[in-house]
Formats: structure tokens, sequence, C-alpha cells
């Protein structure tokens, strides 16, 4: 089966007008041509490649080969064919396609090309790496909103003569966040992320301003600024600004447990509990969607715990707070998937809090409307092309056991909630709707399994996405609870259990957290000395053999270097056609799945030693082996032969 070989395509600035093709669009490019199709038009695709204004695709018919090339729609060449935005032309020193072929091409672009975005003149967009970038509304909205929200908080605590005291919560806060981020960033690595050597991919979403795999443009609009703040070097700038945002994230920790009445005691607690996981360090250290969906939906938790710290929806602060939780959910929808069902959760803040418990519901009802709302407002588009596209045809089926469980739980807290209303009384209400409300948010995140368990980080990964209505839900219940033994209510004891547990969990998880798997020690090698080759390289690598997937992280003219030319395991395919040319020995030539295809495409070179390395072989899917304990990547200088 043939595959589109250009996978990291570029954006650069040129000096004329014409539209160019920007990266993050392997998916539909290789669409158009018919990549994975066993006949096109009776020939069968060989090999395409993308330059940075034109598609160039080889076909087999009969034995003979054929080149097509695409053009953007103005391009002056003469046209065989033309669609909406593309024109159908004859590959350089080609023959001419049959008729049946450029039918056959005609149809798949005209399929297709809606999918399809080119950056230039007629976009509007000016061509530079990355695209210009701009502050979503969904973020602006939840940034505003926050910063409502404090000021309405720093007002209250002036007015209570008490903005000194929260002043100088603040600054210990401040303090201890910034202690656990420099101690994450010492002892958790700060690199790739995703299974199956994906996370240079998702860097080149970003780089690219597209739809993260068909998930939605969210990630991209989050670190579009931070990818261009270190020229060539993207992904210094999205982890940093991971960080900077996992932070954020503790600091709602500490607002949320103090808006729902916990002491400063056991408030740091929690923002020490959460900040030495290092899991979620890990997560909120790379590109992993993971990381800014769980720190957005922190930050939406923080909001409510604010805004509904009196159980009284018909507030203004109440109202900020719905409209801010709600942008922040739409943010973190935007950006994947498995944030949905966490964002449905977030009411759980709002039911469980002081106050009368009949009142608590009402608002935690009017919250749970109100976030969906705006949620569906700003993200609409986002979640219905999700859910119709080749995404959500390909993730929901394996959804339907996880949505299951977790309705059932649901049906499970609904029943409990009304049976605490209509048996407790009083102060013993709301202390059994927290516990229900604790209940219900365990179970949910004991649920949370989306896509499997390839690898322990992405396994542990998943219900942490639930831990931001988890943590307060759980902090009110200790703020709360009432127990009998004079011994246990000594105000250092809970604060003191929960920093001991964190401690004990972050020791026992941290040496498998560190525990990098092949394929990003390899990405991290190839970032390490991409500067080395000149900008006009080709560096050609086995990137696809059976389930195994592996992207390097080259962003071509997008960072004003090489670019990559992956091949795949599969009928011979052919080499590029311009630039210098290197070989990259990938990690995937230690398969069994790849290293016959190695072995072929090393057949068809001339190659000259440059650089190489070797790494303990850790598969990064759980089902994946390597032939040897040791995996040896090298790069050469490479000639056809």
């Amino acid at each position: 089966m043939a595959l589109l070989a250009a996978v990291v395509l570029a954006v650069v600035r040129v000096a004329s007008a014409s539209p160019v093709i920007p990266p993050g669009q392997d998916a539909v490019l290789g669409a158009l041509v018919g990549a994975g199709q066993p006949d096109v038009g009776g020939c069968r695709l060989v090999s395409a490649d993308a330059e940075k204004v034109r598609i160039e695709a080889t076909y087999d018919c009969a034995g003979a080969r054929v080149g097509v090339v695409l053009h953007h729609r103005s391009a002056a060449v003469e046209a065989l064919a033309e669609s909406e935005q593309f024109r159908v032309a004859t590959a350089p020193g080609s023959a001419p396609p049959p008729p049946a072929l450029v039918a056959g091409v005609l149809e798949r672009v005209r399929q297709h090309e809606q999918r399809f975005r080119w950056l230039g003149a007629d976009s509007g967009e000016r061509l530079s790496a990355p695209p210009p970038a701009h502050v979503p509304p969904s973020l602006l909205v939840g940034g505003l909103g926050l910063l409502a929200l404090l000021a309405g908080g720093g007002v209250a605590a002036r007015r209570r003569g008490r903005l000194a005291a929260r002043a100088g919560e603040a600054a210990v806060v401040a303090a201890l966040v910034t202690a656990i981020g420099w101690l994450r960033w010492r002892l958790v690595p700060h690199t790739f992320f995703h299974q199956n050597g994906q996370g240079p991919l998702w860097v080149d979403y970003v780089v690219g301003g597209s739809e993260g795999g068909g998930y939605g443009p969210g990630q991209a609009e989050l670190f579009a600024y931070p990818a261009r703040a270190v020229p060539g070097e993207p992904e210094a700038g999205i982890f940093v600004a991971q960080a900077a945002l996992g932070a954020l994230a503790l600091l709602g920790v500490w607002v949320a447990c103090r808006a729902r009445g916990a002491r400063p005691l056991l408030a740091a607690a929690a923002v020490g509990f959460v900040g030495a996981d290092p899991w979620l360090a890990r997560a909120t250290q790379s590109e992993s969607y993971f990381g800014s969906c769980t720190s957005l939906l922190f930050l939406a938790a923080a909001a409510l715990a604010v805004g509904s710290a009196r159980p009284r929806w018909r507030t203004p602060g109440f109202a900020v707070a719905v409209v801010t939780a709600g942008a922040l959910a739409a943010h973190a929808a935007k950006i994947h998937p498995v944030a949905w069902v966490p964002a449905a959760h977030l009411p759980l803040v709002v039911l469980a809090g002081r106050g009368r418990a009949r009142s608590r519901v009402v608002a935690a009802l009017v919250a749970a409307l109100g976030v969906g709302l705006v949620t569906a407002g700003f993200a609409h588009d986002t979640l219905t092309s999700v859910l119709g596209g080749r995404a959500g045809a390909q993730w929901l089926p394996q959804l339907s056991g996880s949505v299951t469980a977790l309705a059932i739980r649901g049906a499970w807290f609904v029943g409990g909630a009304g049976l605490v209303l209509a048996l407790a009384r009083g102060a013993q209400q709301v202390r059994l709707l927290a516990v229900v409300g604790l209940a219900a948010a365990i179970g949910s995140a004991a649920a949370a399994r989306y896509v499997g368990a390839p690898a322990a980080w992405v396994d542990a990964a998943q219900p942490r996405t639930f831990l931001p209505h988890l943590v307060v839900v759980a902090a009110l219940a200790v703020a709360l609870a009432r127990v009998r033994w004079r011994w246990l209510r000594r105000p250092w004891l809970a604060p003191g259990a929960l920093a001991l547990a964190g401690v004990a969990s972050g020791a026992w998880s941290l040496r498998p957290a560190r525990e990098l798997p092949t394929d990003v020690l390899e990405a991290e090698w190839v970032r390490s000395i991409r500067r080395e080759l000149p900008s006009r390289a080709r560096v050609v690598y086995l990137g696809r053999a059976g389930q195994r997937v592996l992207f390097l992280s080259l962003h071509g003219a997008a960072t004003g270097g090489a670019r990559s030319h992956v091949m795949t395991a599969g009928p011979e395919q052919g080499l590029p056609g311009s630039g210098e040319l290197f070989y990259l020995r990938s990690s995937l030539c230690s398969t069994p799945e790849g290293s016959a295809a190695c072995a072929e495409l090393e057949r068809r070179l001339t190659l000259q030693p440059l650089r190489d390395a070797r790494f303990p072989a850790r598969p990064s899917m759980v089902w994946f082996r390597y032939l040897e304990p040791e995996v040896s990547v090298a790069l050469f200088a490479a000639a056809a032969r």
C-alpha cells in the first residue's frame, strides 16, 4: 500500500505571491493523490512528494511510470484538468498520463479538496512560518474571565479588611508553585510525549496552524506564539509554554480549594499532591494534548469554585464563572476529544460546597446548562467536524464502552444525590453530597479509558484529565468531615497525609516516568543534529512499517531547516528529485516490520556515514518489539545508485 511520502510540509518566505502548502496536512494530501488505494484510474500510486507550491505523484500504469502534478489553480501551467482549487498537469520529464488516470485523480481531488488549505494571496495569509498567530475567542474570554474573578475576589477581601492576608497567601503559594515547577523541570524529562513516534507530528500541527489529526485547531491556537519564540526550535517554545500552563493550573488548585473553604495548609497540600505527580508533569512538559487539556480544565474548575462560593446562581459573579469555565472547557474540547467527558463533570465543583444542599443542586444544574451552552457556542464547529469526520469514525466506536460505563456511574450519582436530598437534613446533606460527588468523580476517572493502554504514560494520563474536579471535591469533603475521635481533628493531619501520599506516589512513579522510549530518544537526537544539515537537505528514512510509524523533528522550511521524505515499507517508491540527499537509518530498521524495507532502500543508495547513536530498545507501544536489546540509528550523506 502506498502512502504520501512528504509528511512534514513547509511554509517558506517567498518573494512571489504564489500560494504555498502549509505543514500538518499529510492526511488530506494523501487522500488527494490516492494514498492507500489499490487503484486510481487503473494505476497504482508509487510515490508522492510535496514541494512548497505543488504536489507531485508517480503512478505505475501497467508497468509504465507516469507523473502527475497538482498545482494551485492560479499557476501558469498547461492543465490536463481543473478543479475548484487545483490544476492537474503532467510531471516534468514524464510521458502524458492516461486519460483514465487523470479522471481518477480529478475525482479524488474534488472529493477531498474542501479539507485542503493553501497559504498565500488567495487566502489573505502571509507566507511565513509559522502562519500568523491569533488569540482565539475562547482563550480571550476565558483569560479575561479569570482576571475578572480574581479582581472581584481582591475587592471583596479589601472590604473585609483581609487584603494583606490574602496577598501574603498569594506570595507563599507563588513561591510553592515556582519551587514545584523547578523540581518538575529538573527531575522529569521535558520532551515528546506521544506514542508510536508521533510527537514531532503534533509539533508540525502547531507550526502549520492546522487541525491536529482532525481533532481540532485548539493545540495550534494555544501554542502558536510560543512555537515561534525560539527561531528554528518550535519544540522549546511549546514545552516551556506547556510547563507554564501547568504552573497556572497549580495556582488554580489553590484558588479552587480556598474558595471551597479549605484551610491554607490543606490547599497547599492539594497543590503539592498534584504537583508531585510525575506522569502529569511528563504530560505538561511536552506537546501532549493530555497536558494542555488537563491544565485548562483545572483553570475552569477554579473559575467555577470562585464564582459559586455561595450557592446563588443569579449573581453576576456566578454568571462570569460559568462563561469563563465554558470558554476554557470549549478550548480544551477544541484540542482533543479526551477533554469532552471530563469537561462535562465540571459542575460537580458547584454541587460540592457549603450552603443549603437544595440550592447547591439548583446552582449545579444551572452551571451544567450554562457551561454546556458556552462550550457549544465556542466549539460547535470543531465538535461537529470531529464527530462527522475521520477522527470520529476511528475513535467513537472505541469510546462506546467508556461512555457507557460513565453513563452508568452518572445514573448512580443522580440516584445517590436524590437519596441524600430525600433522607438527610441540614449540614448532613451538604457533607453527604460532597461524598457522593467525590464517589462520582473517582468512578469517572476509573472508567476513563479512551484509547486503550498503548503505553504506561498514556494509560496514566487519561484518568488525570478528571483531576480538576476530583481534587476540588476531595478537598471540600475533607474540610467538611466531622470525625468522632479528637486526635483525628488536628489541623495538620489531613494536609500532612495528603502531602505524604503525594510524595510517596511521586517517588514510586518517578523512575518509569523518566524512562523514555526509543522513538522519543531518536527524535531528540535528530533534533540535536538537525542544525548541521543544509537548508536544502532532504532526509530520506523509513517512517512507516505495518502499524508502526515514525515522525522525526525535521520541520522543513517552516523552521528554516531540512525536510523529511518518509518512505513506507512495501512497493518501491521514488526518491526526492531535488535538494541535497541524506539518509537516516531509523529505529524502524531494527524492527521485524521494517528491517527488510531498510535493507532494500539502502541497496538503492550510496552511503557515507556522518553521525550515529545507540539507544535502549524500549517500544512506545506494548505490542511492539525490536530485534535487539539496543537500537542503532545513523545519518548518512546519500546519492542514488
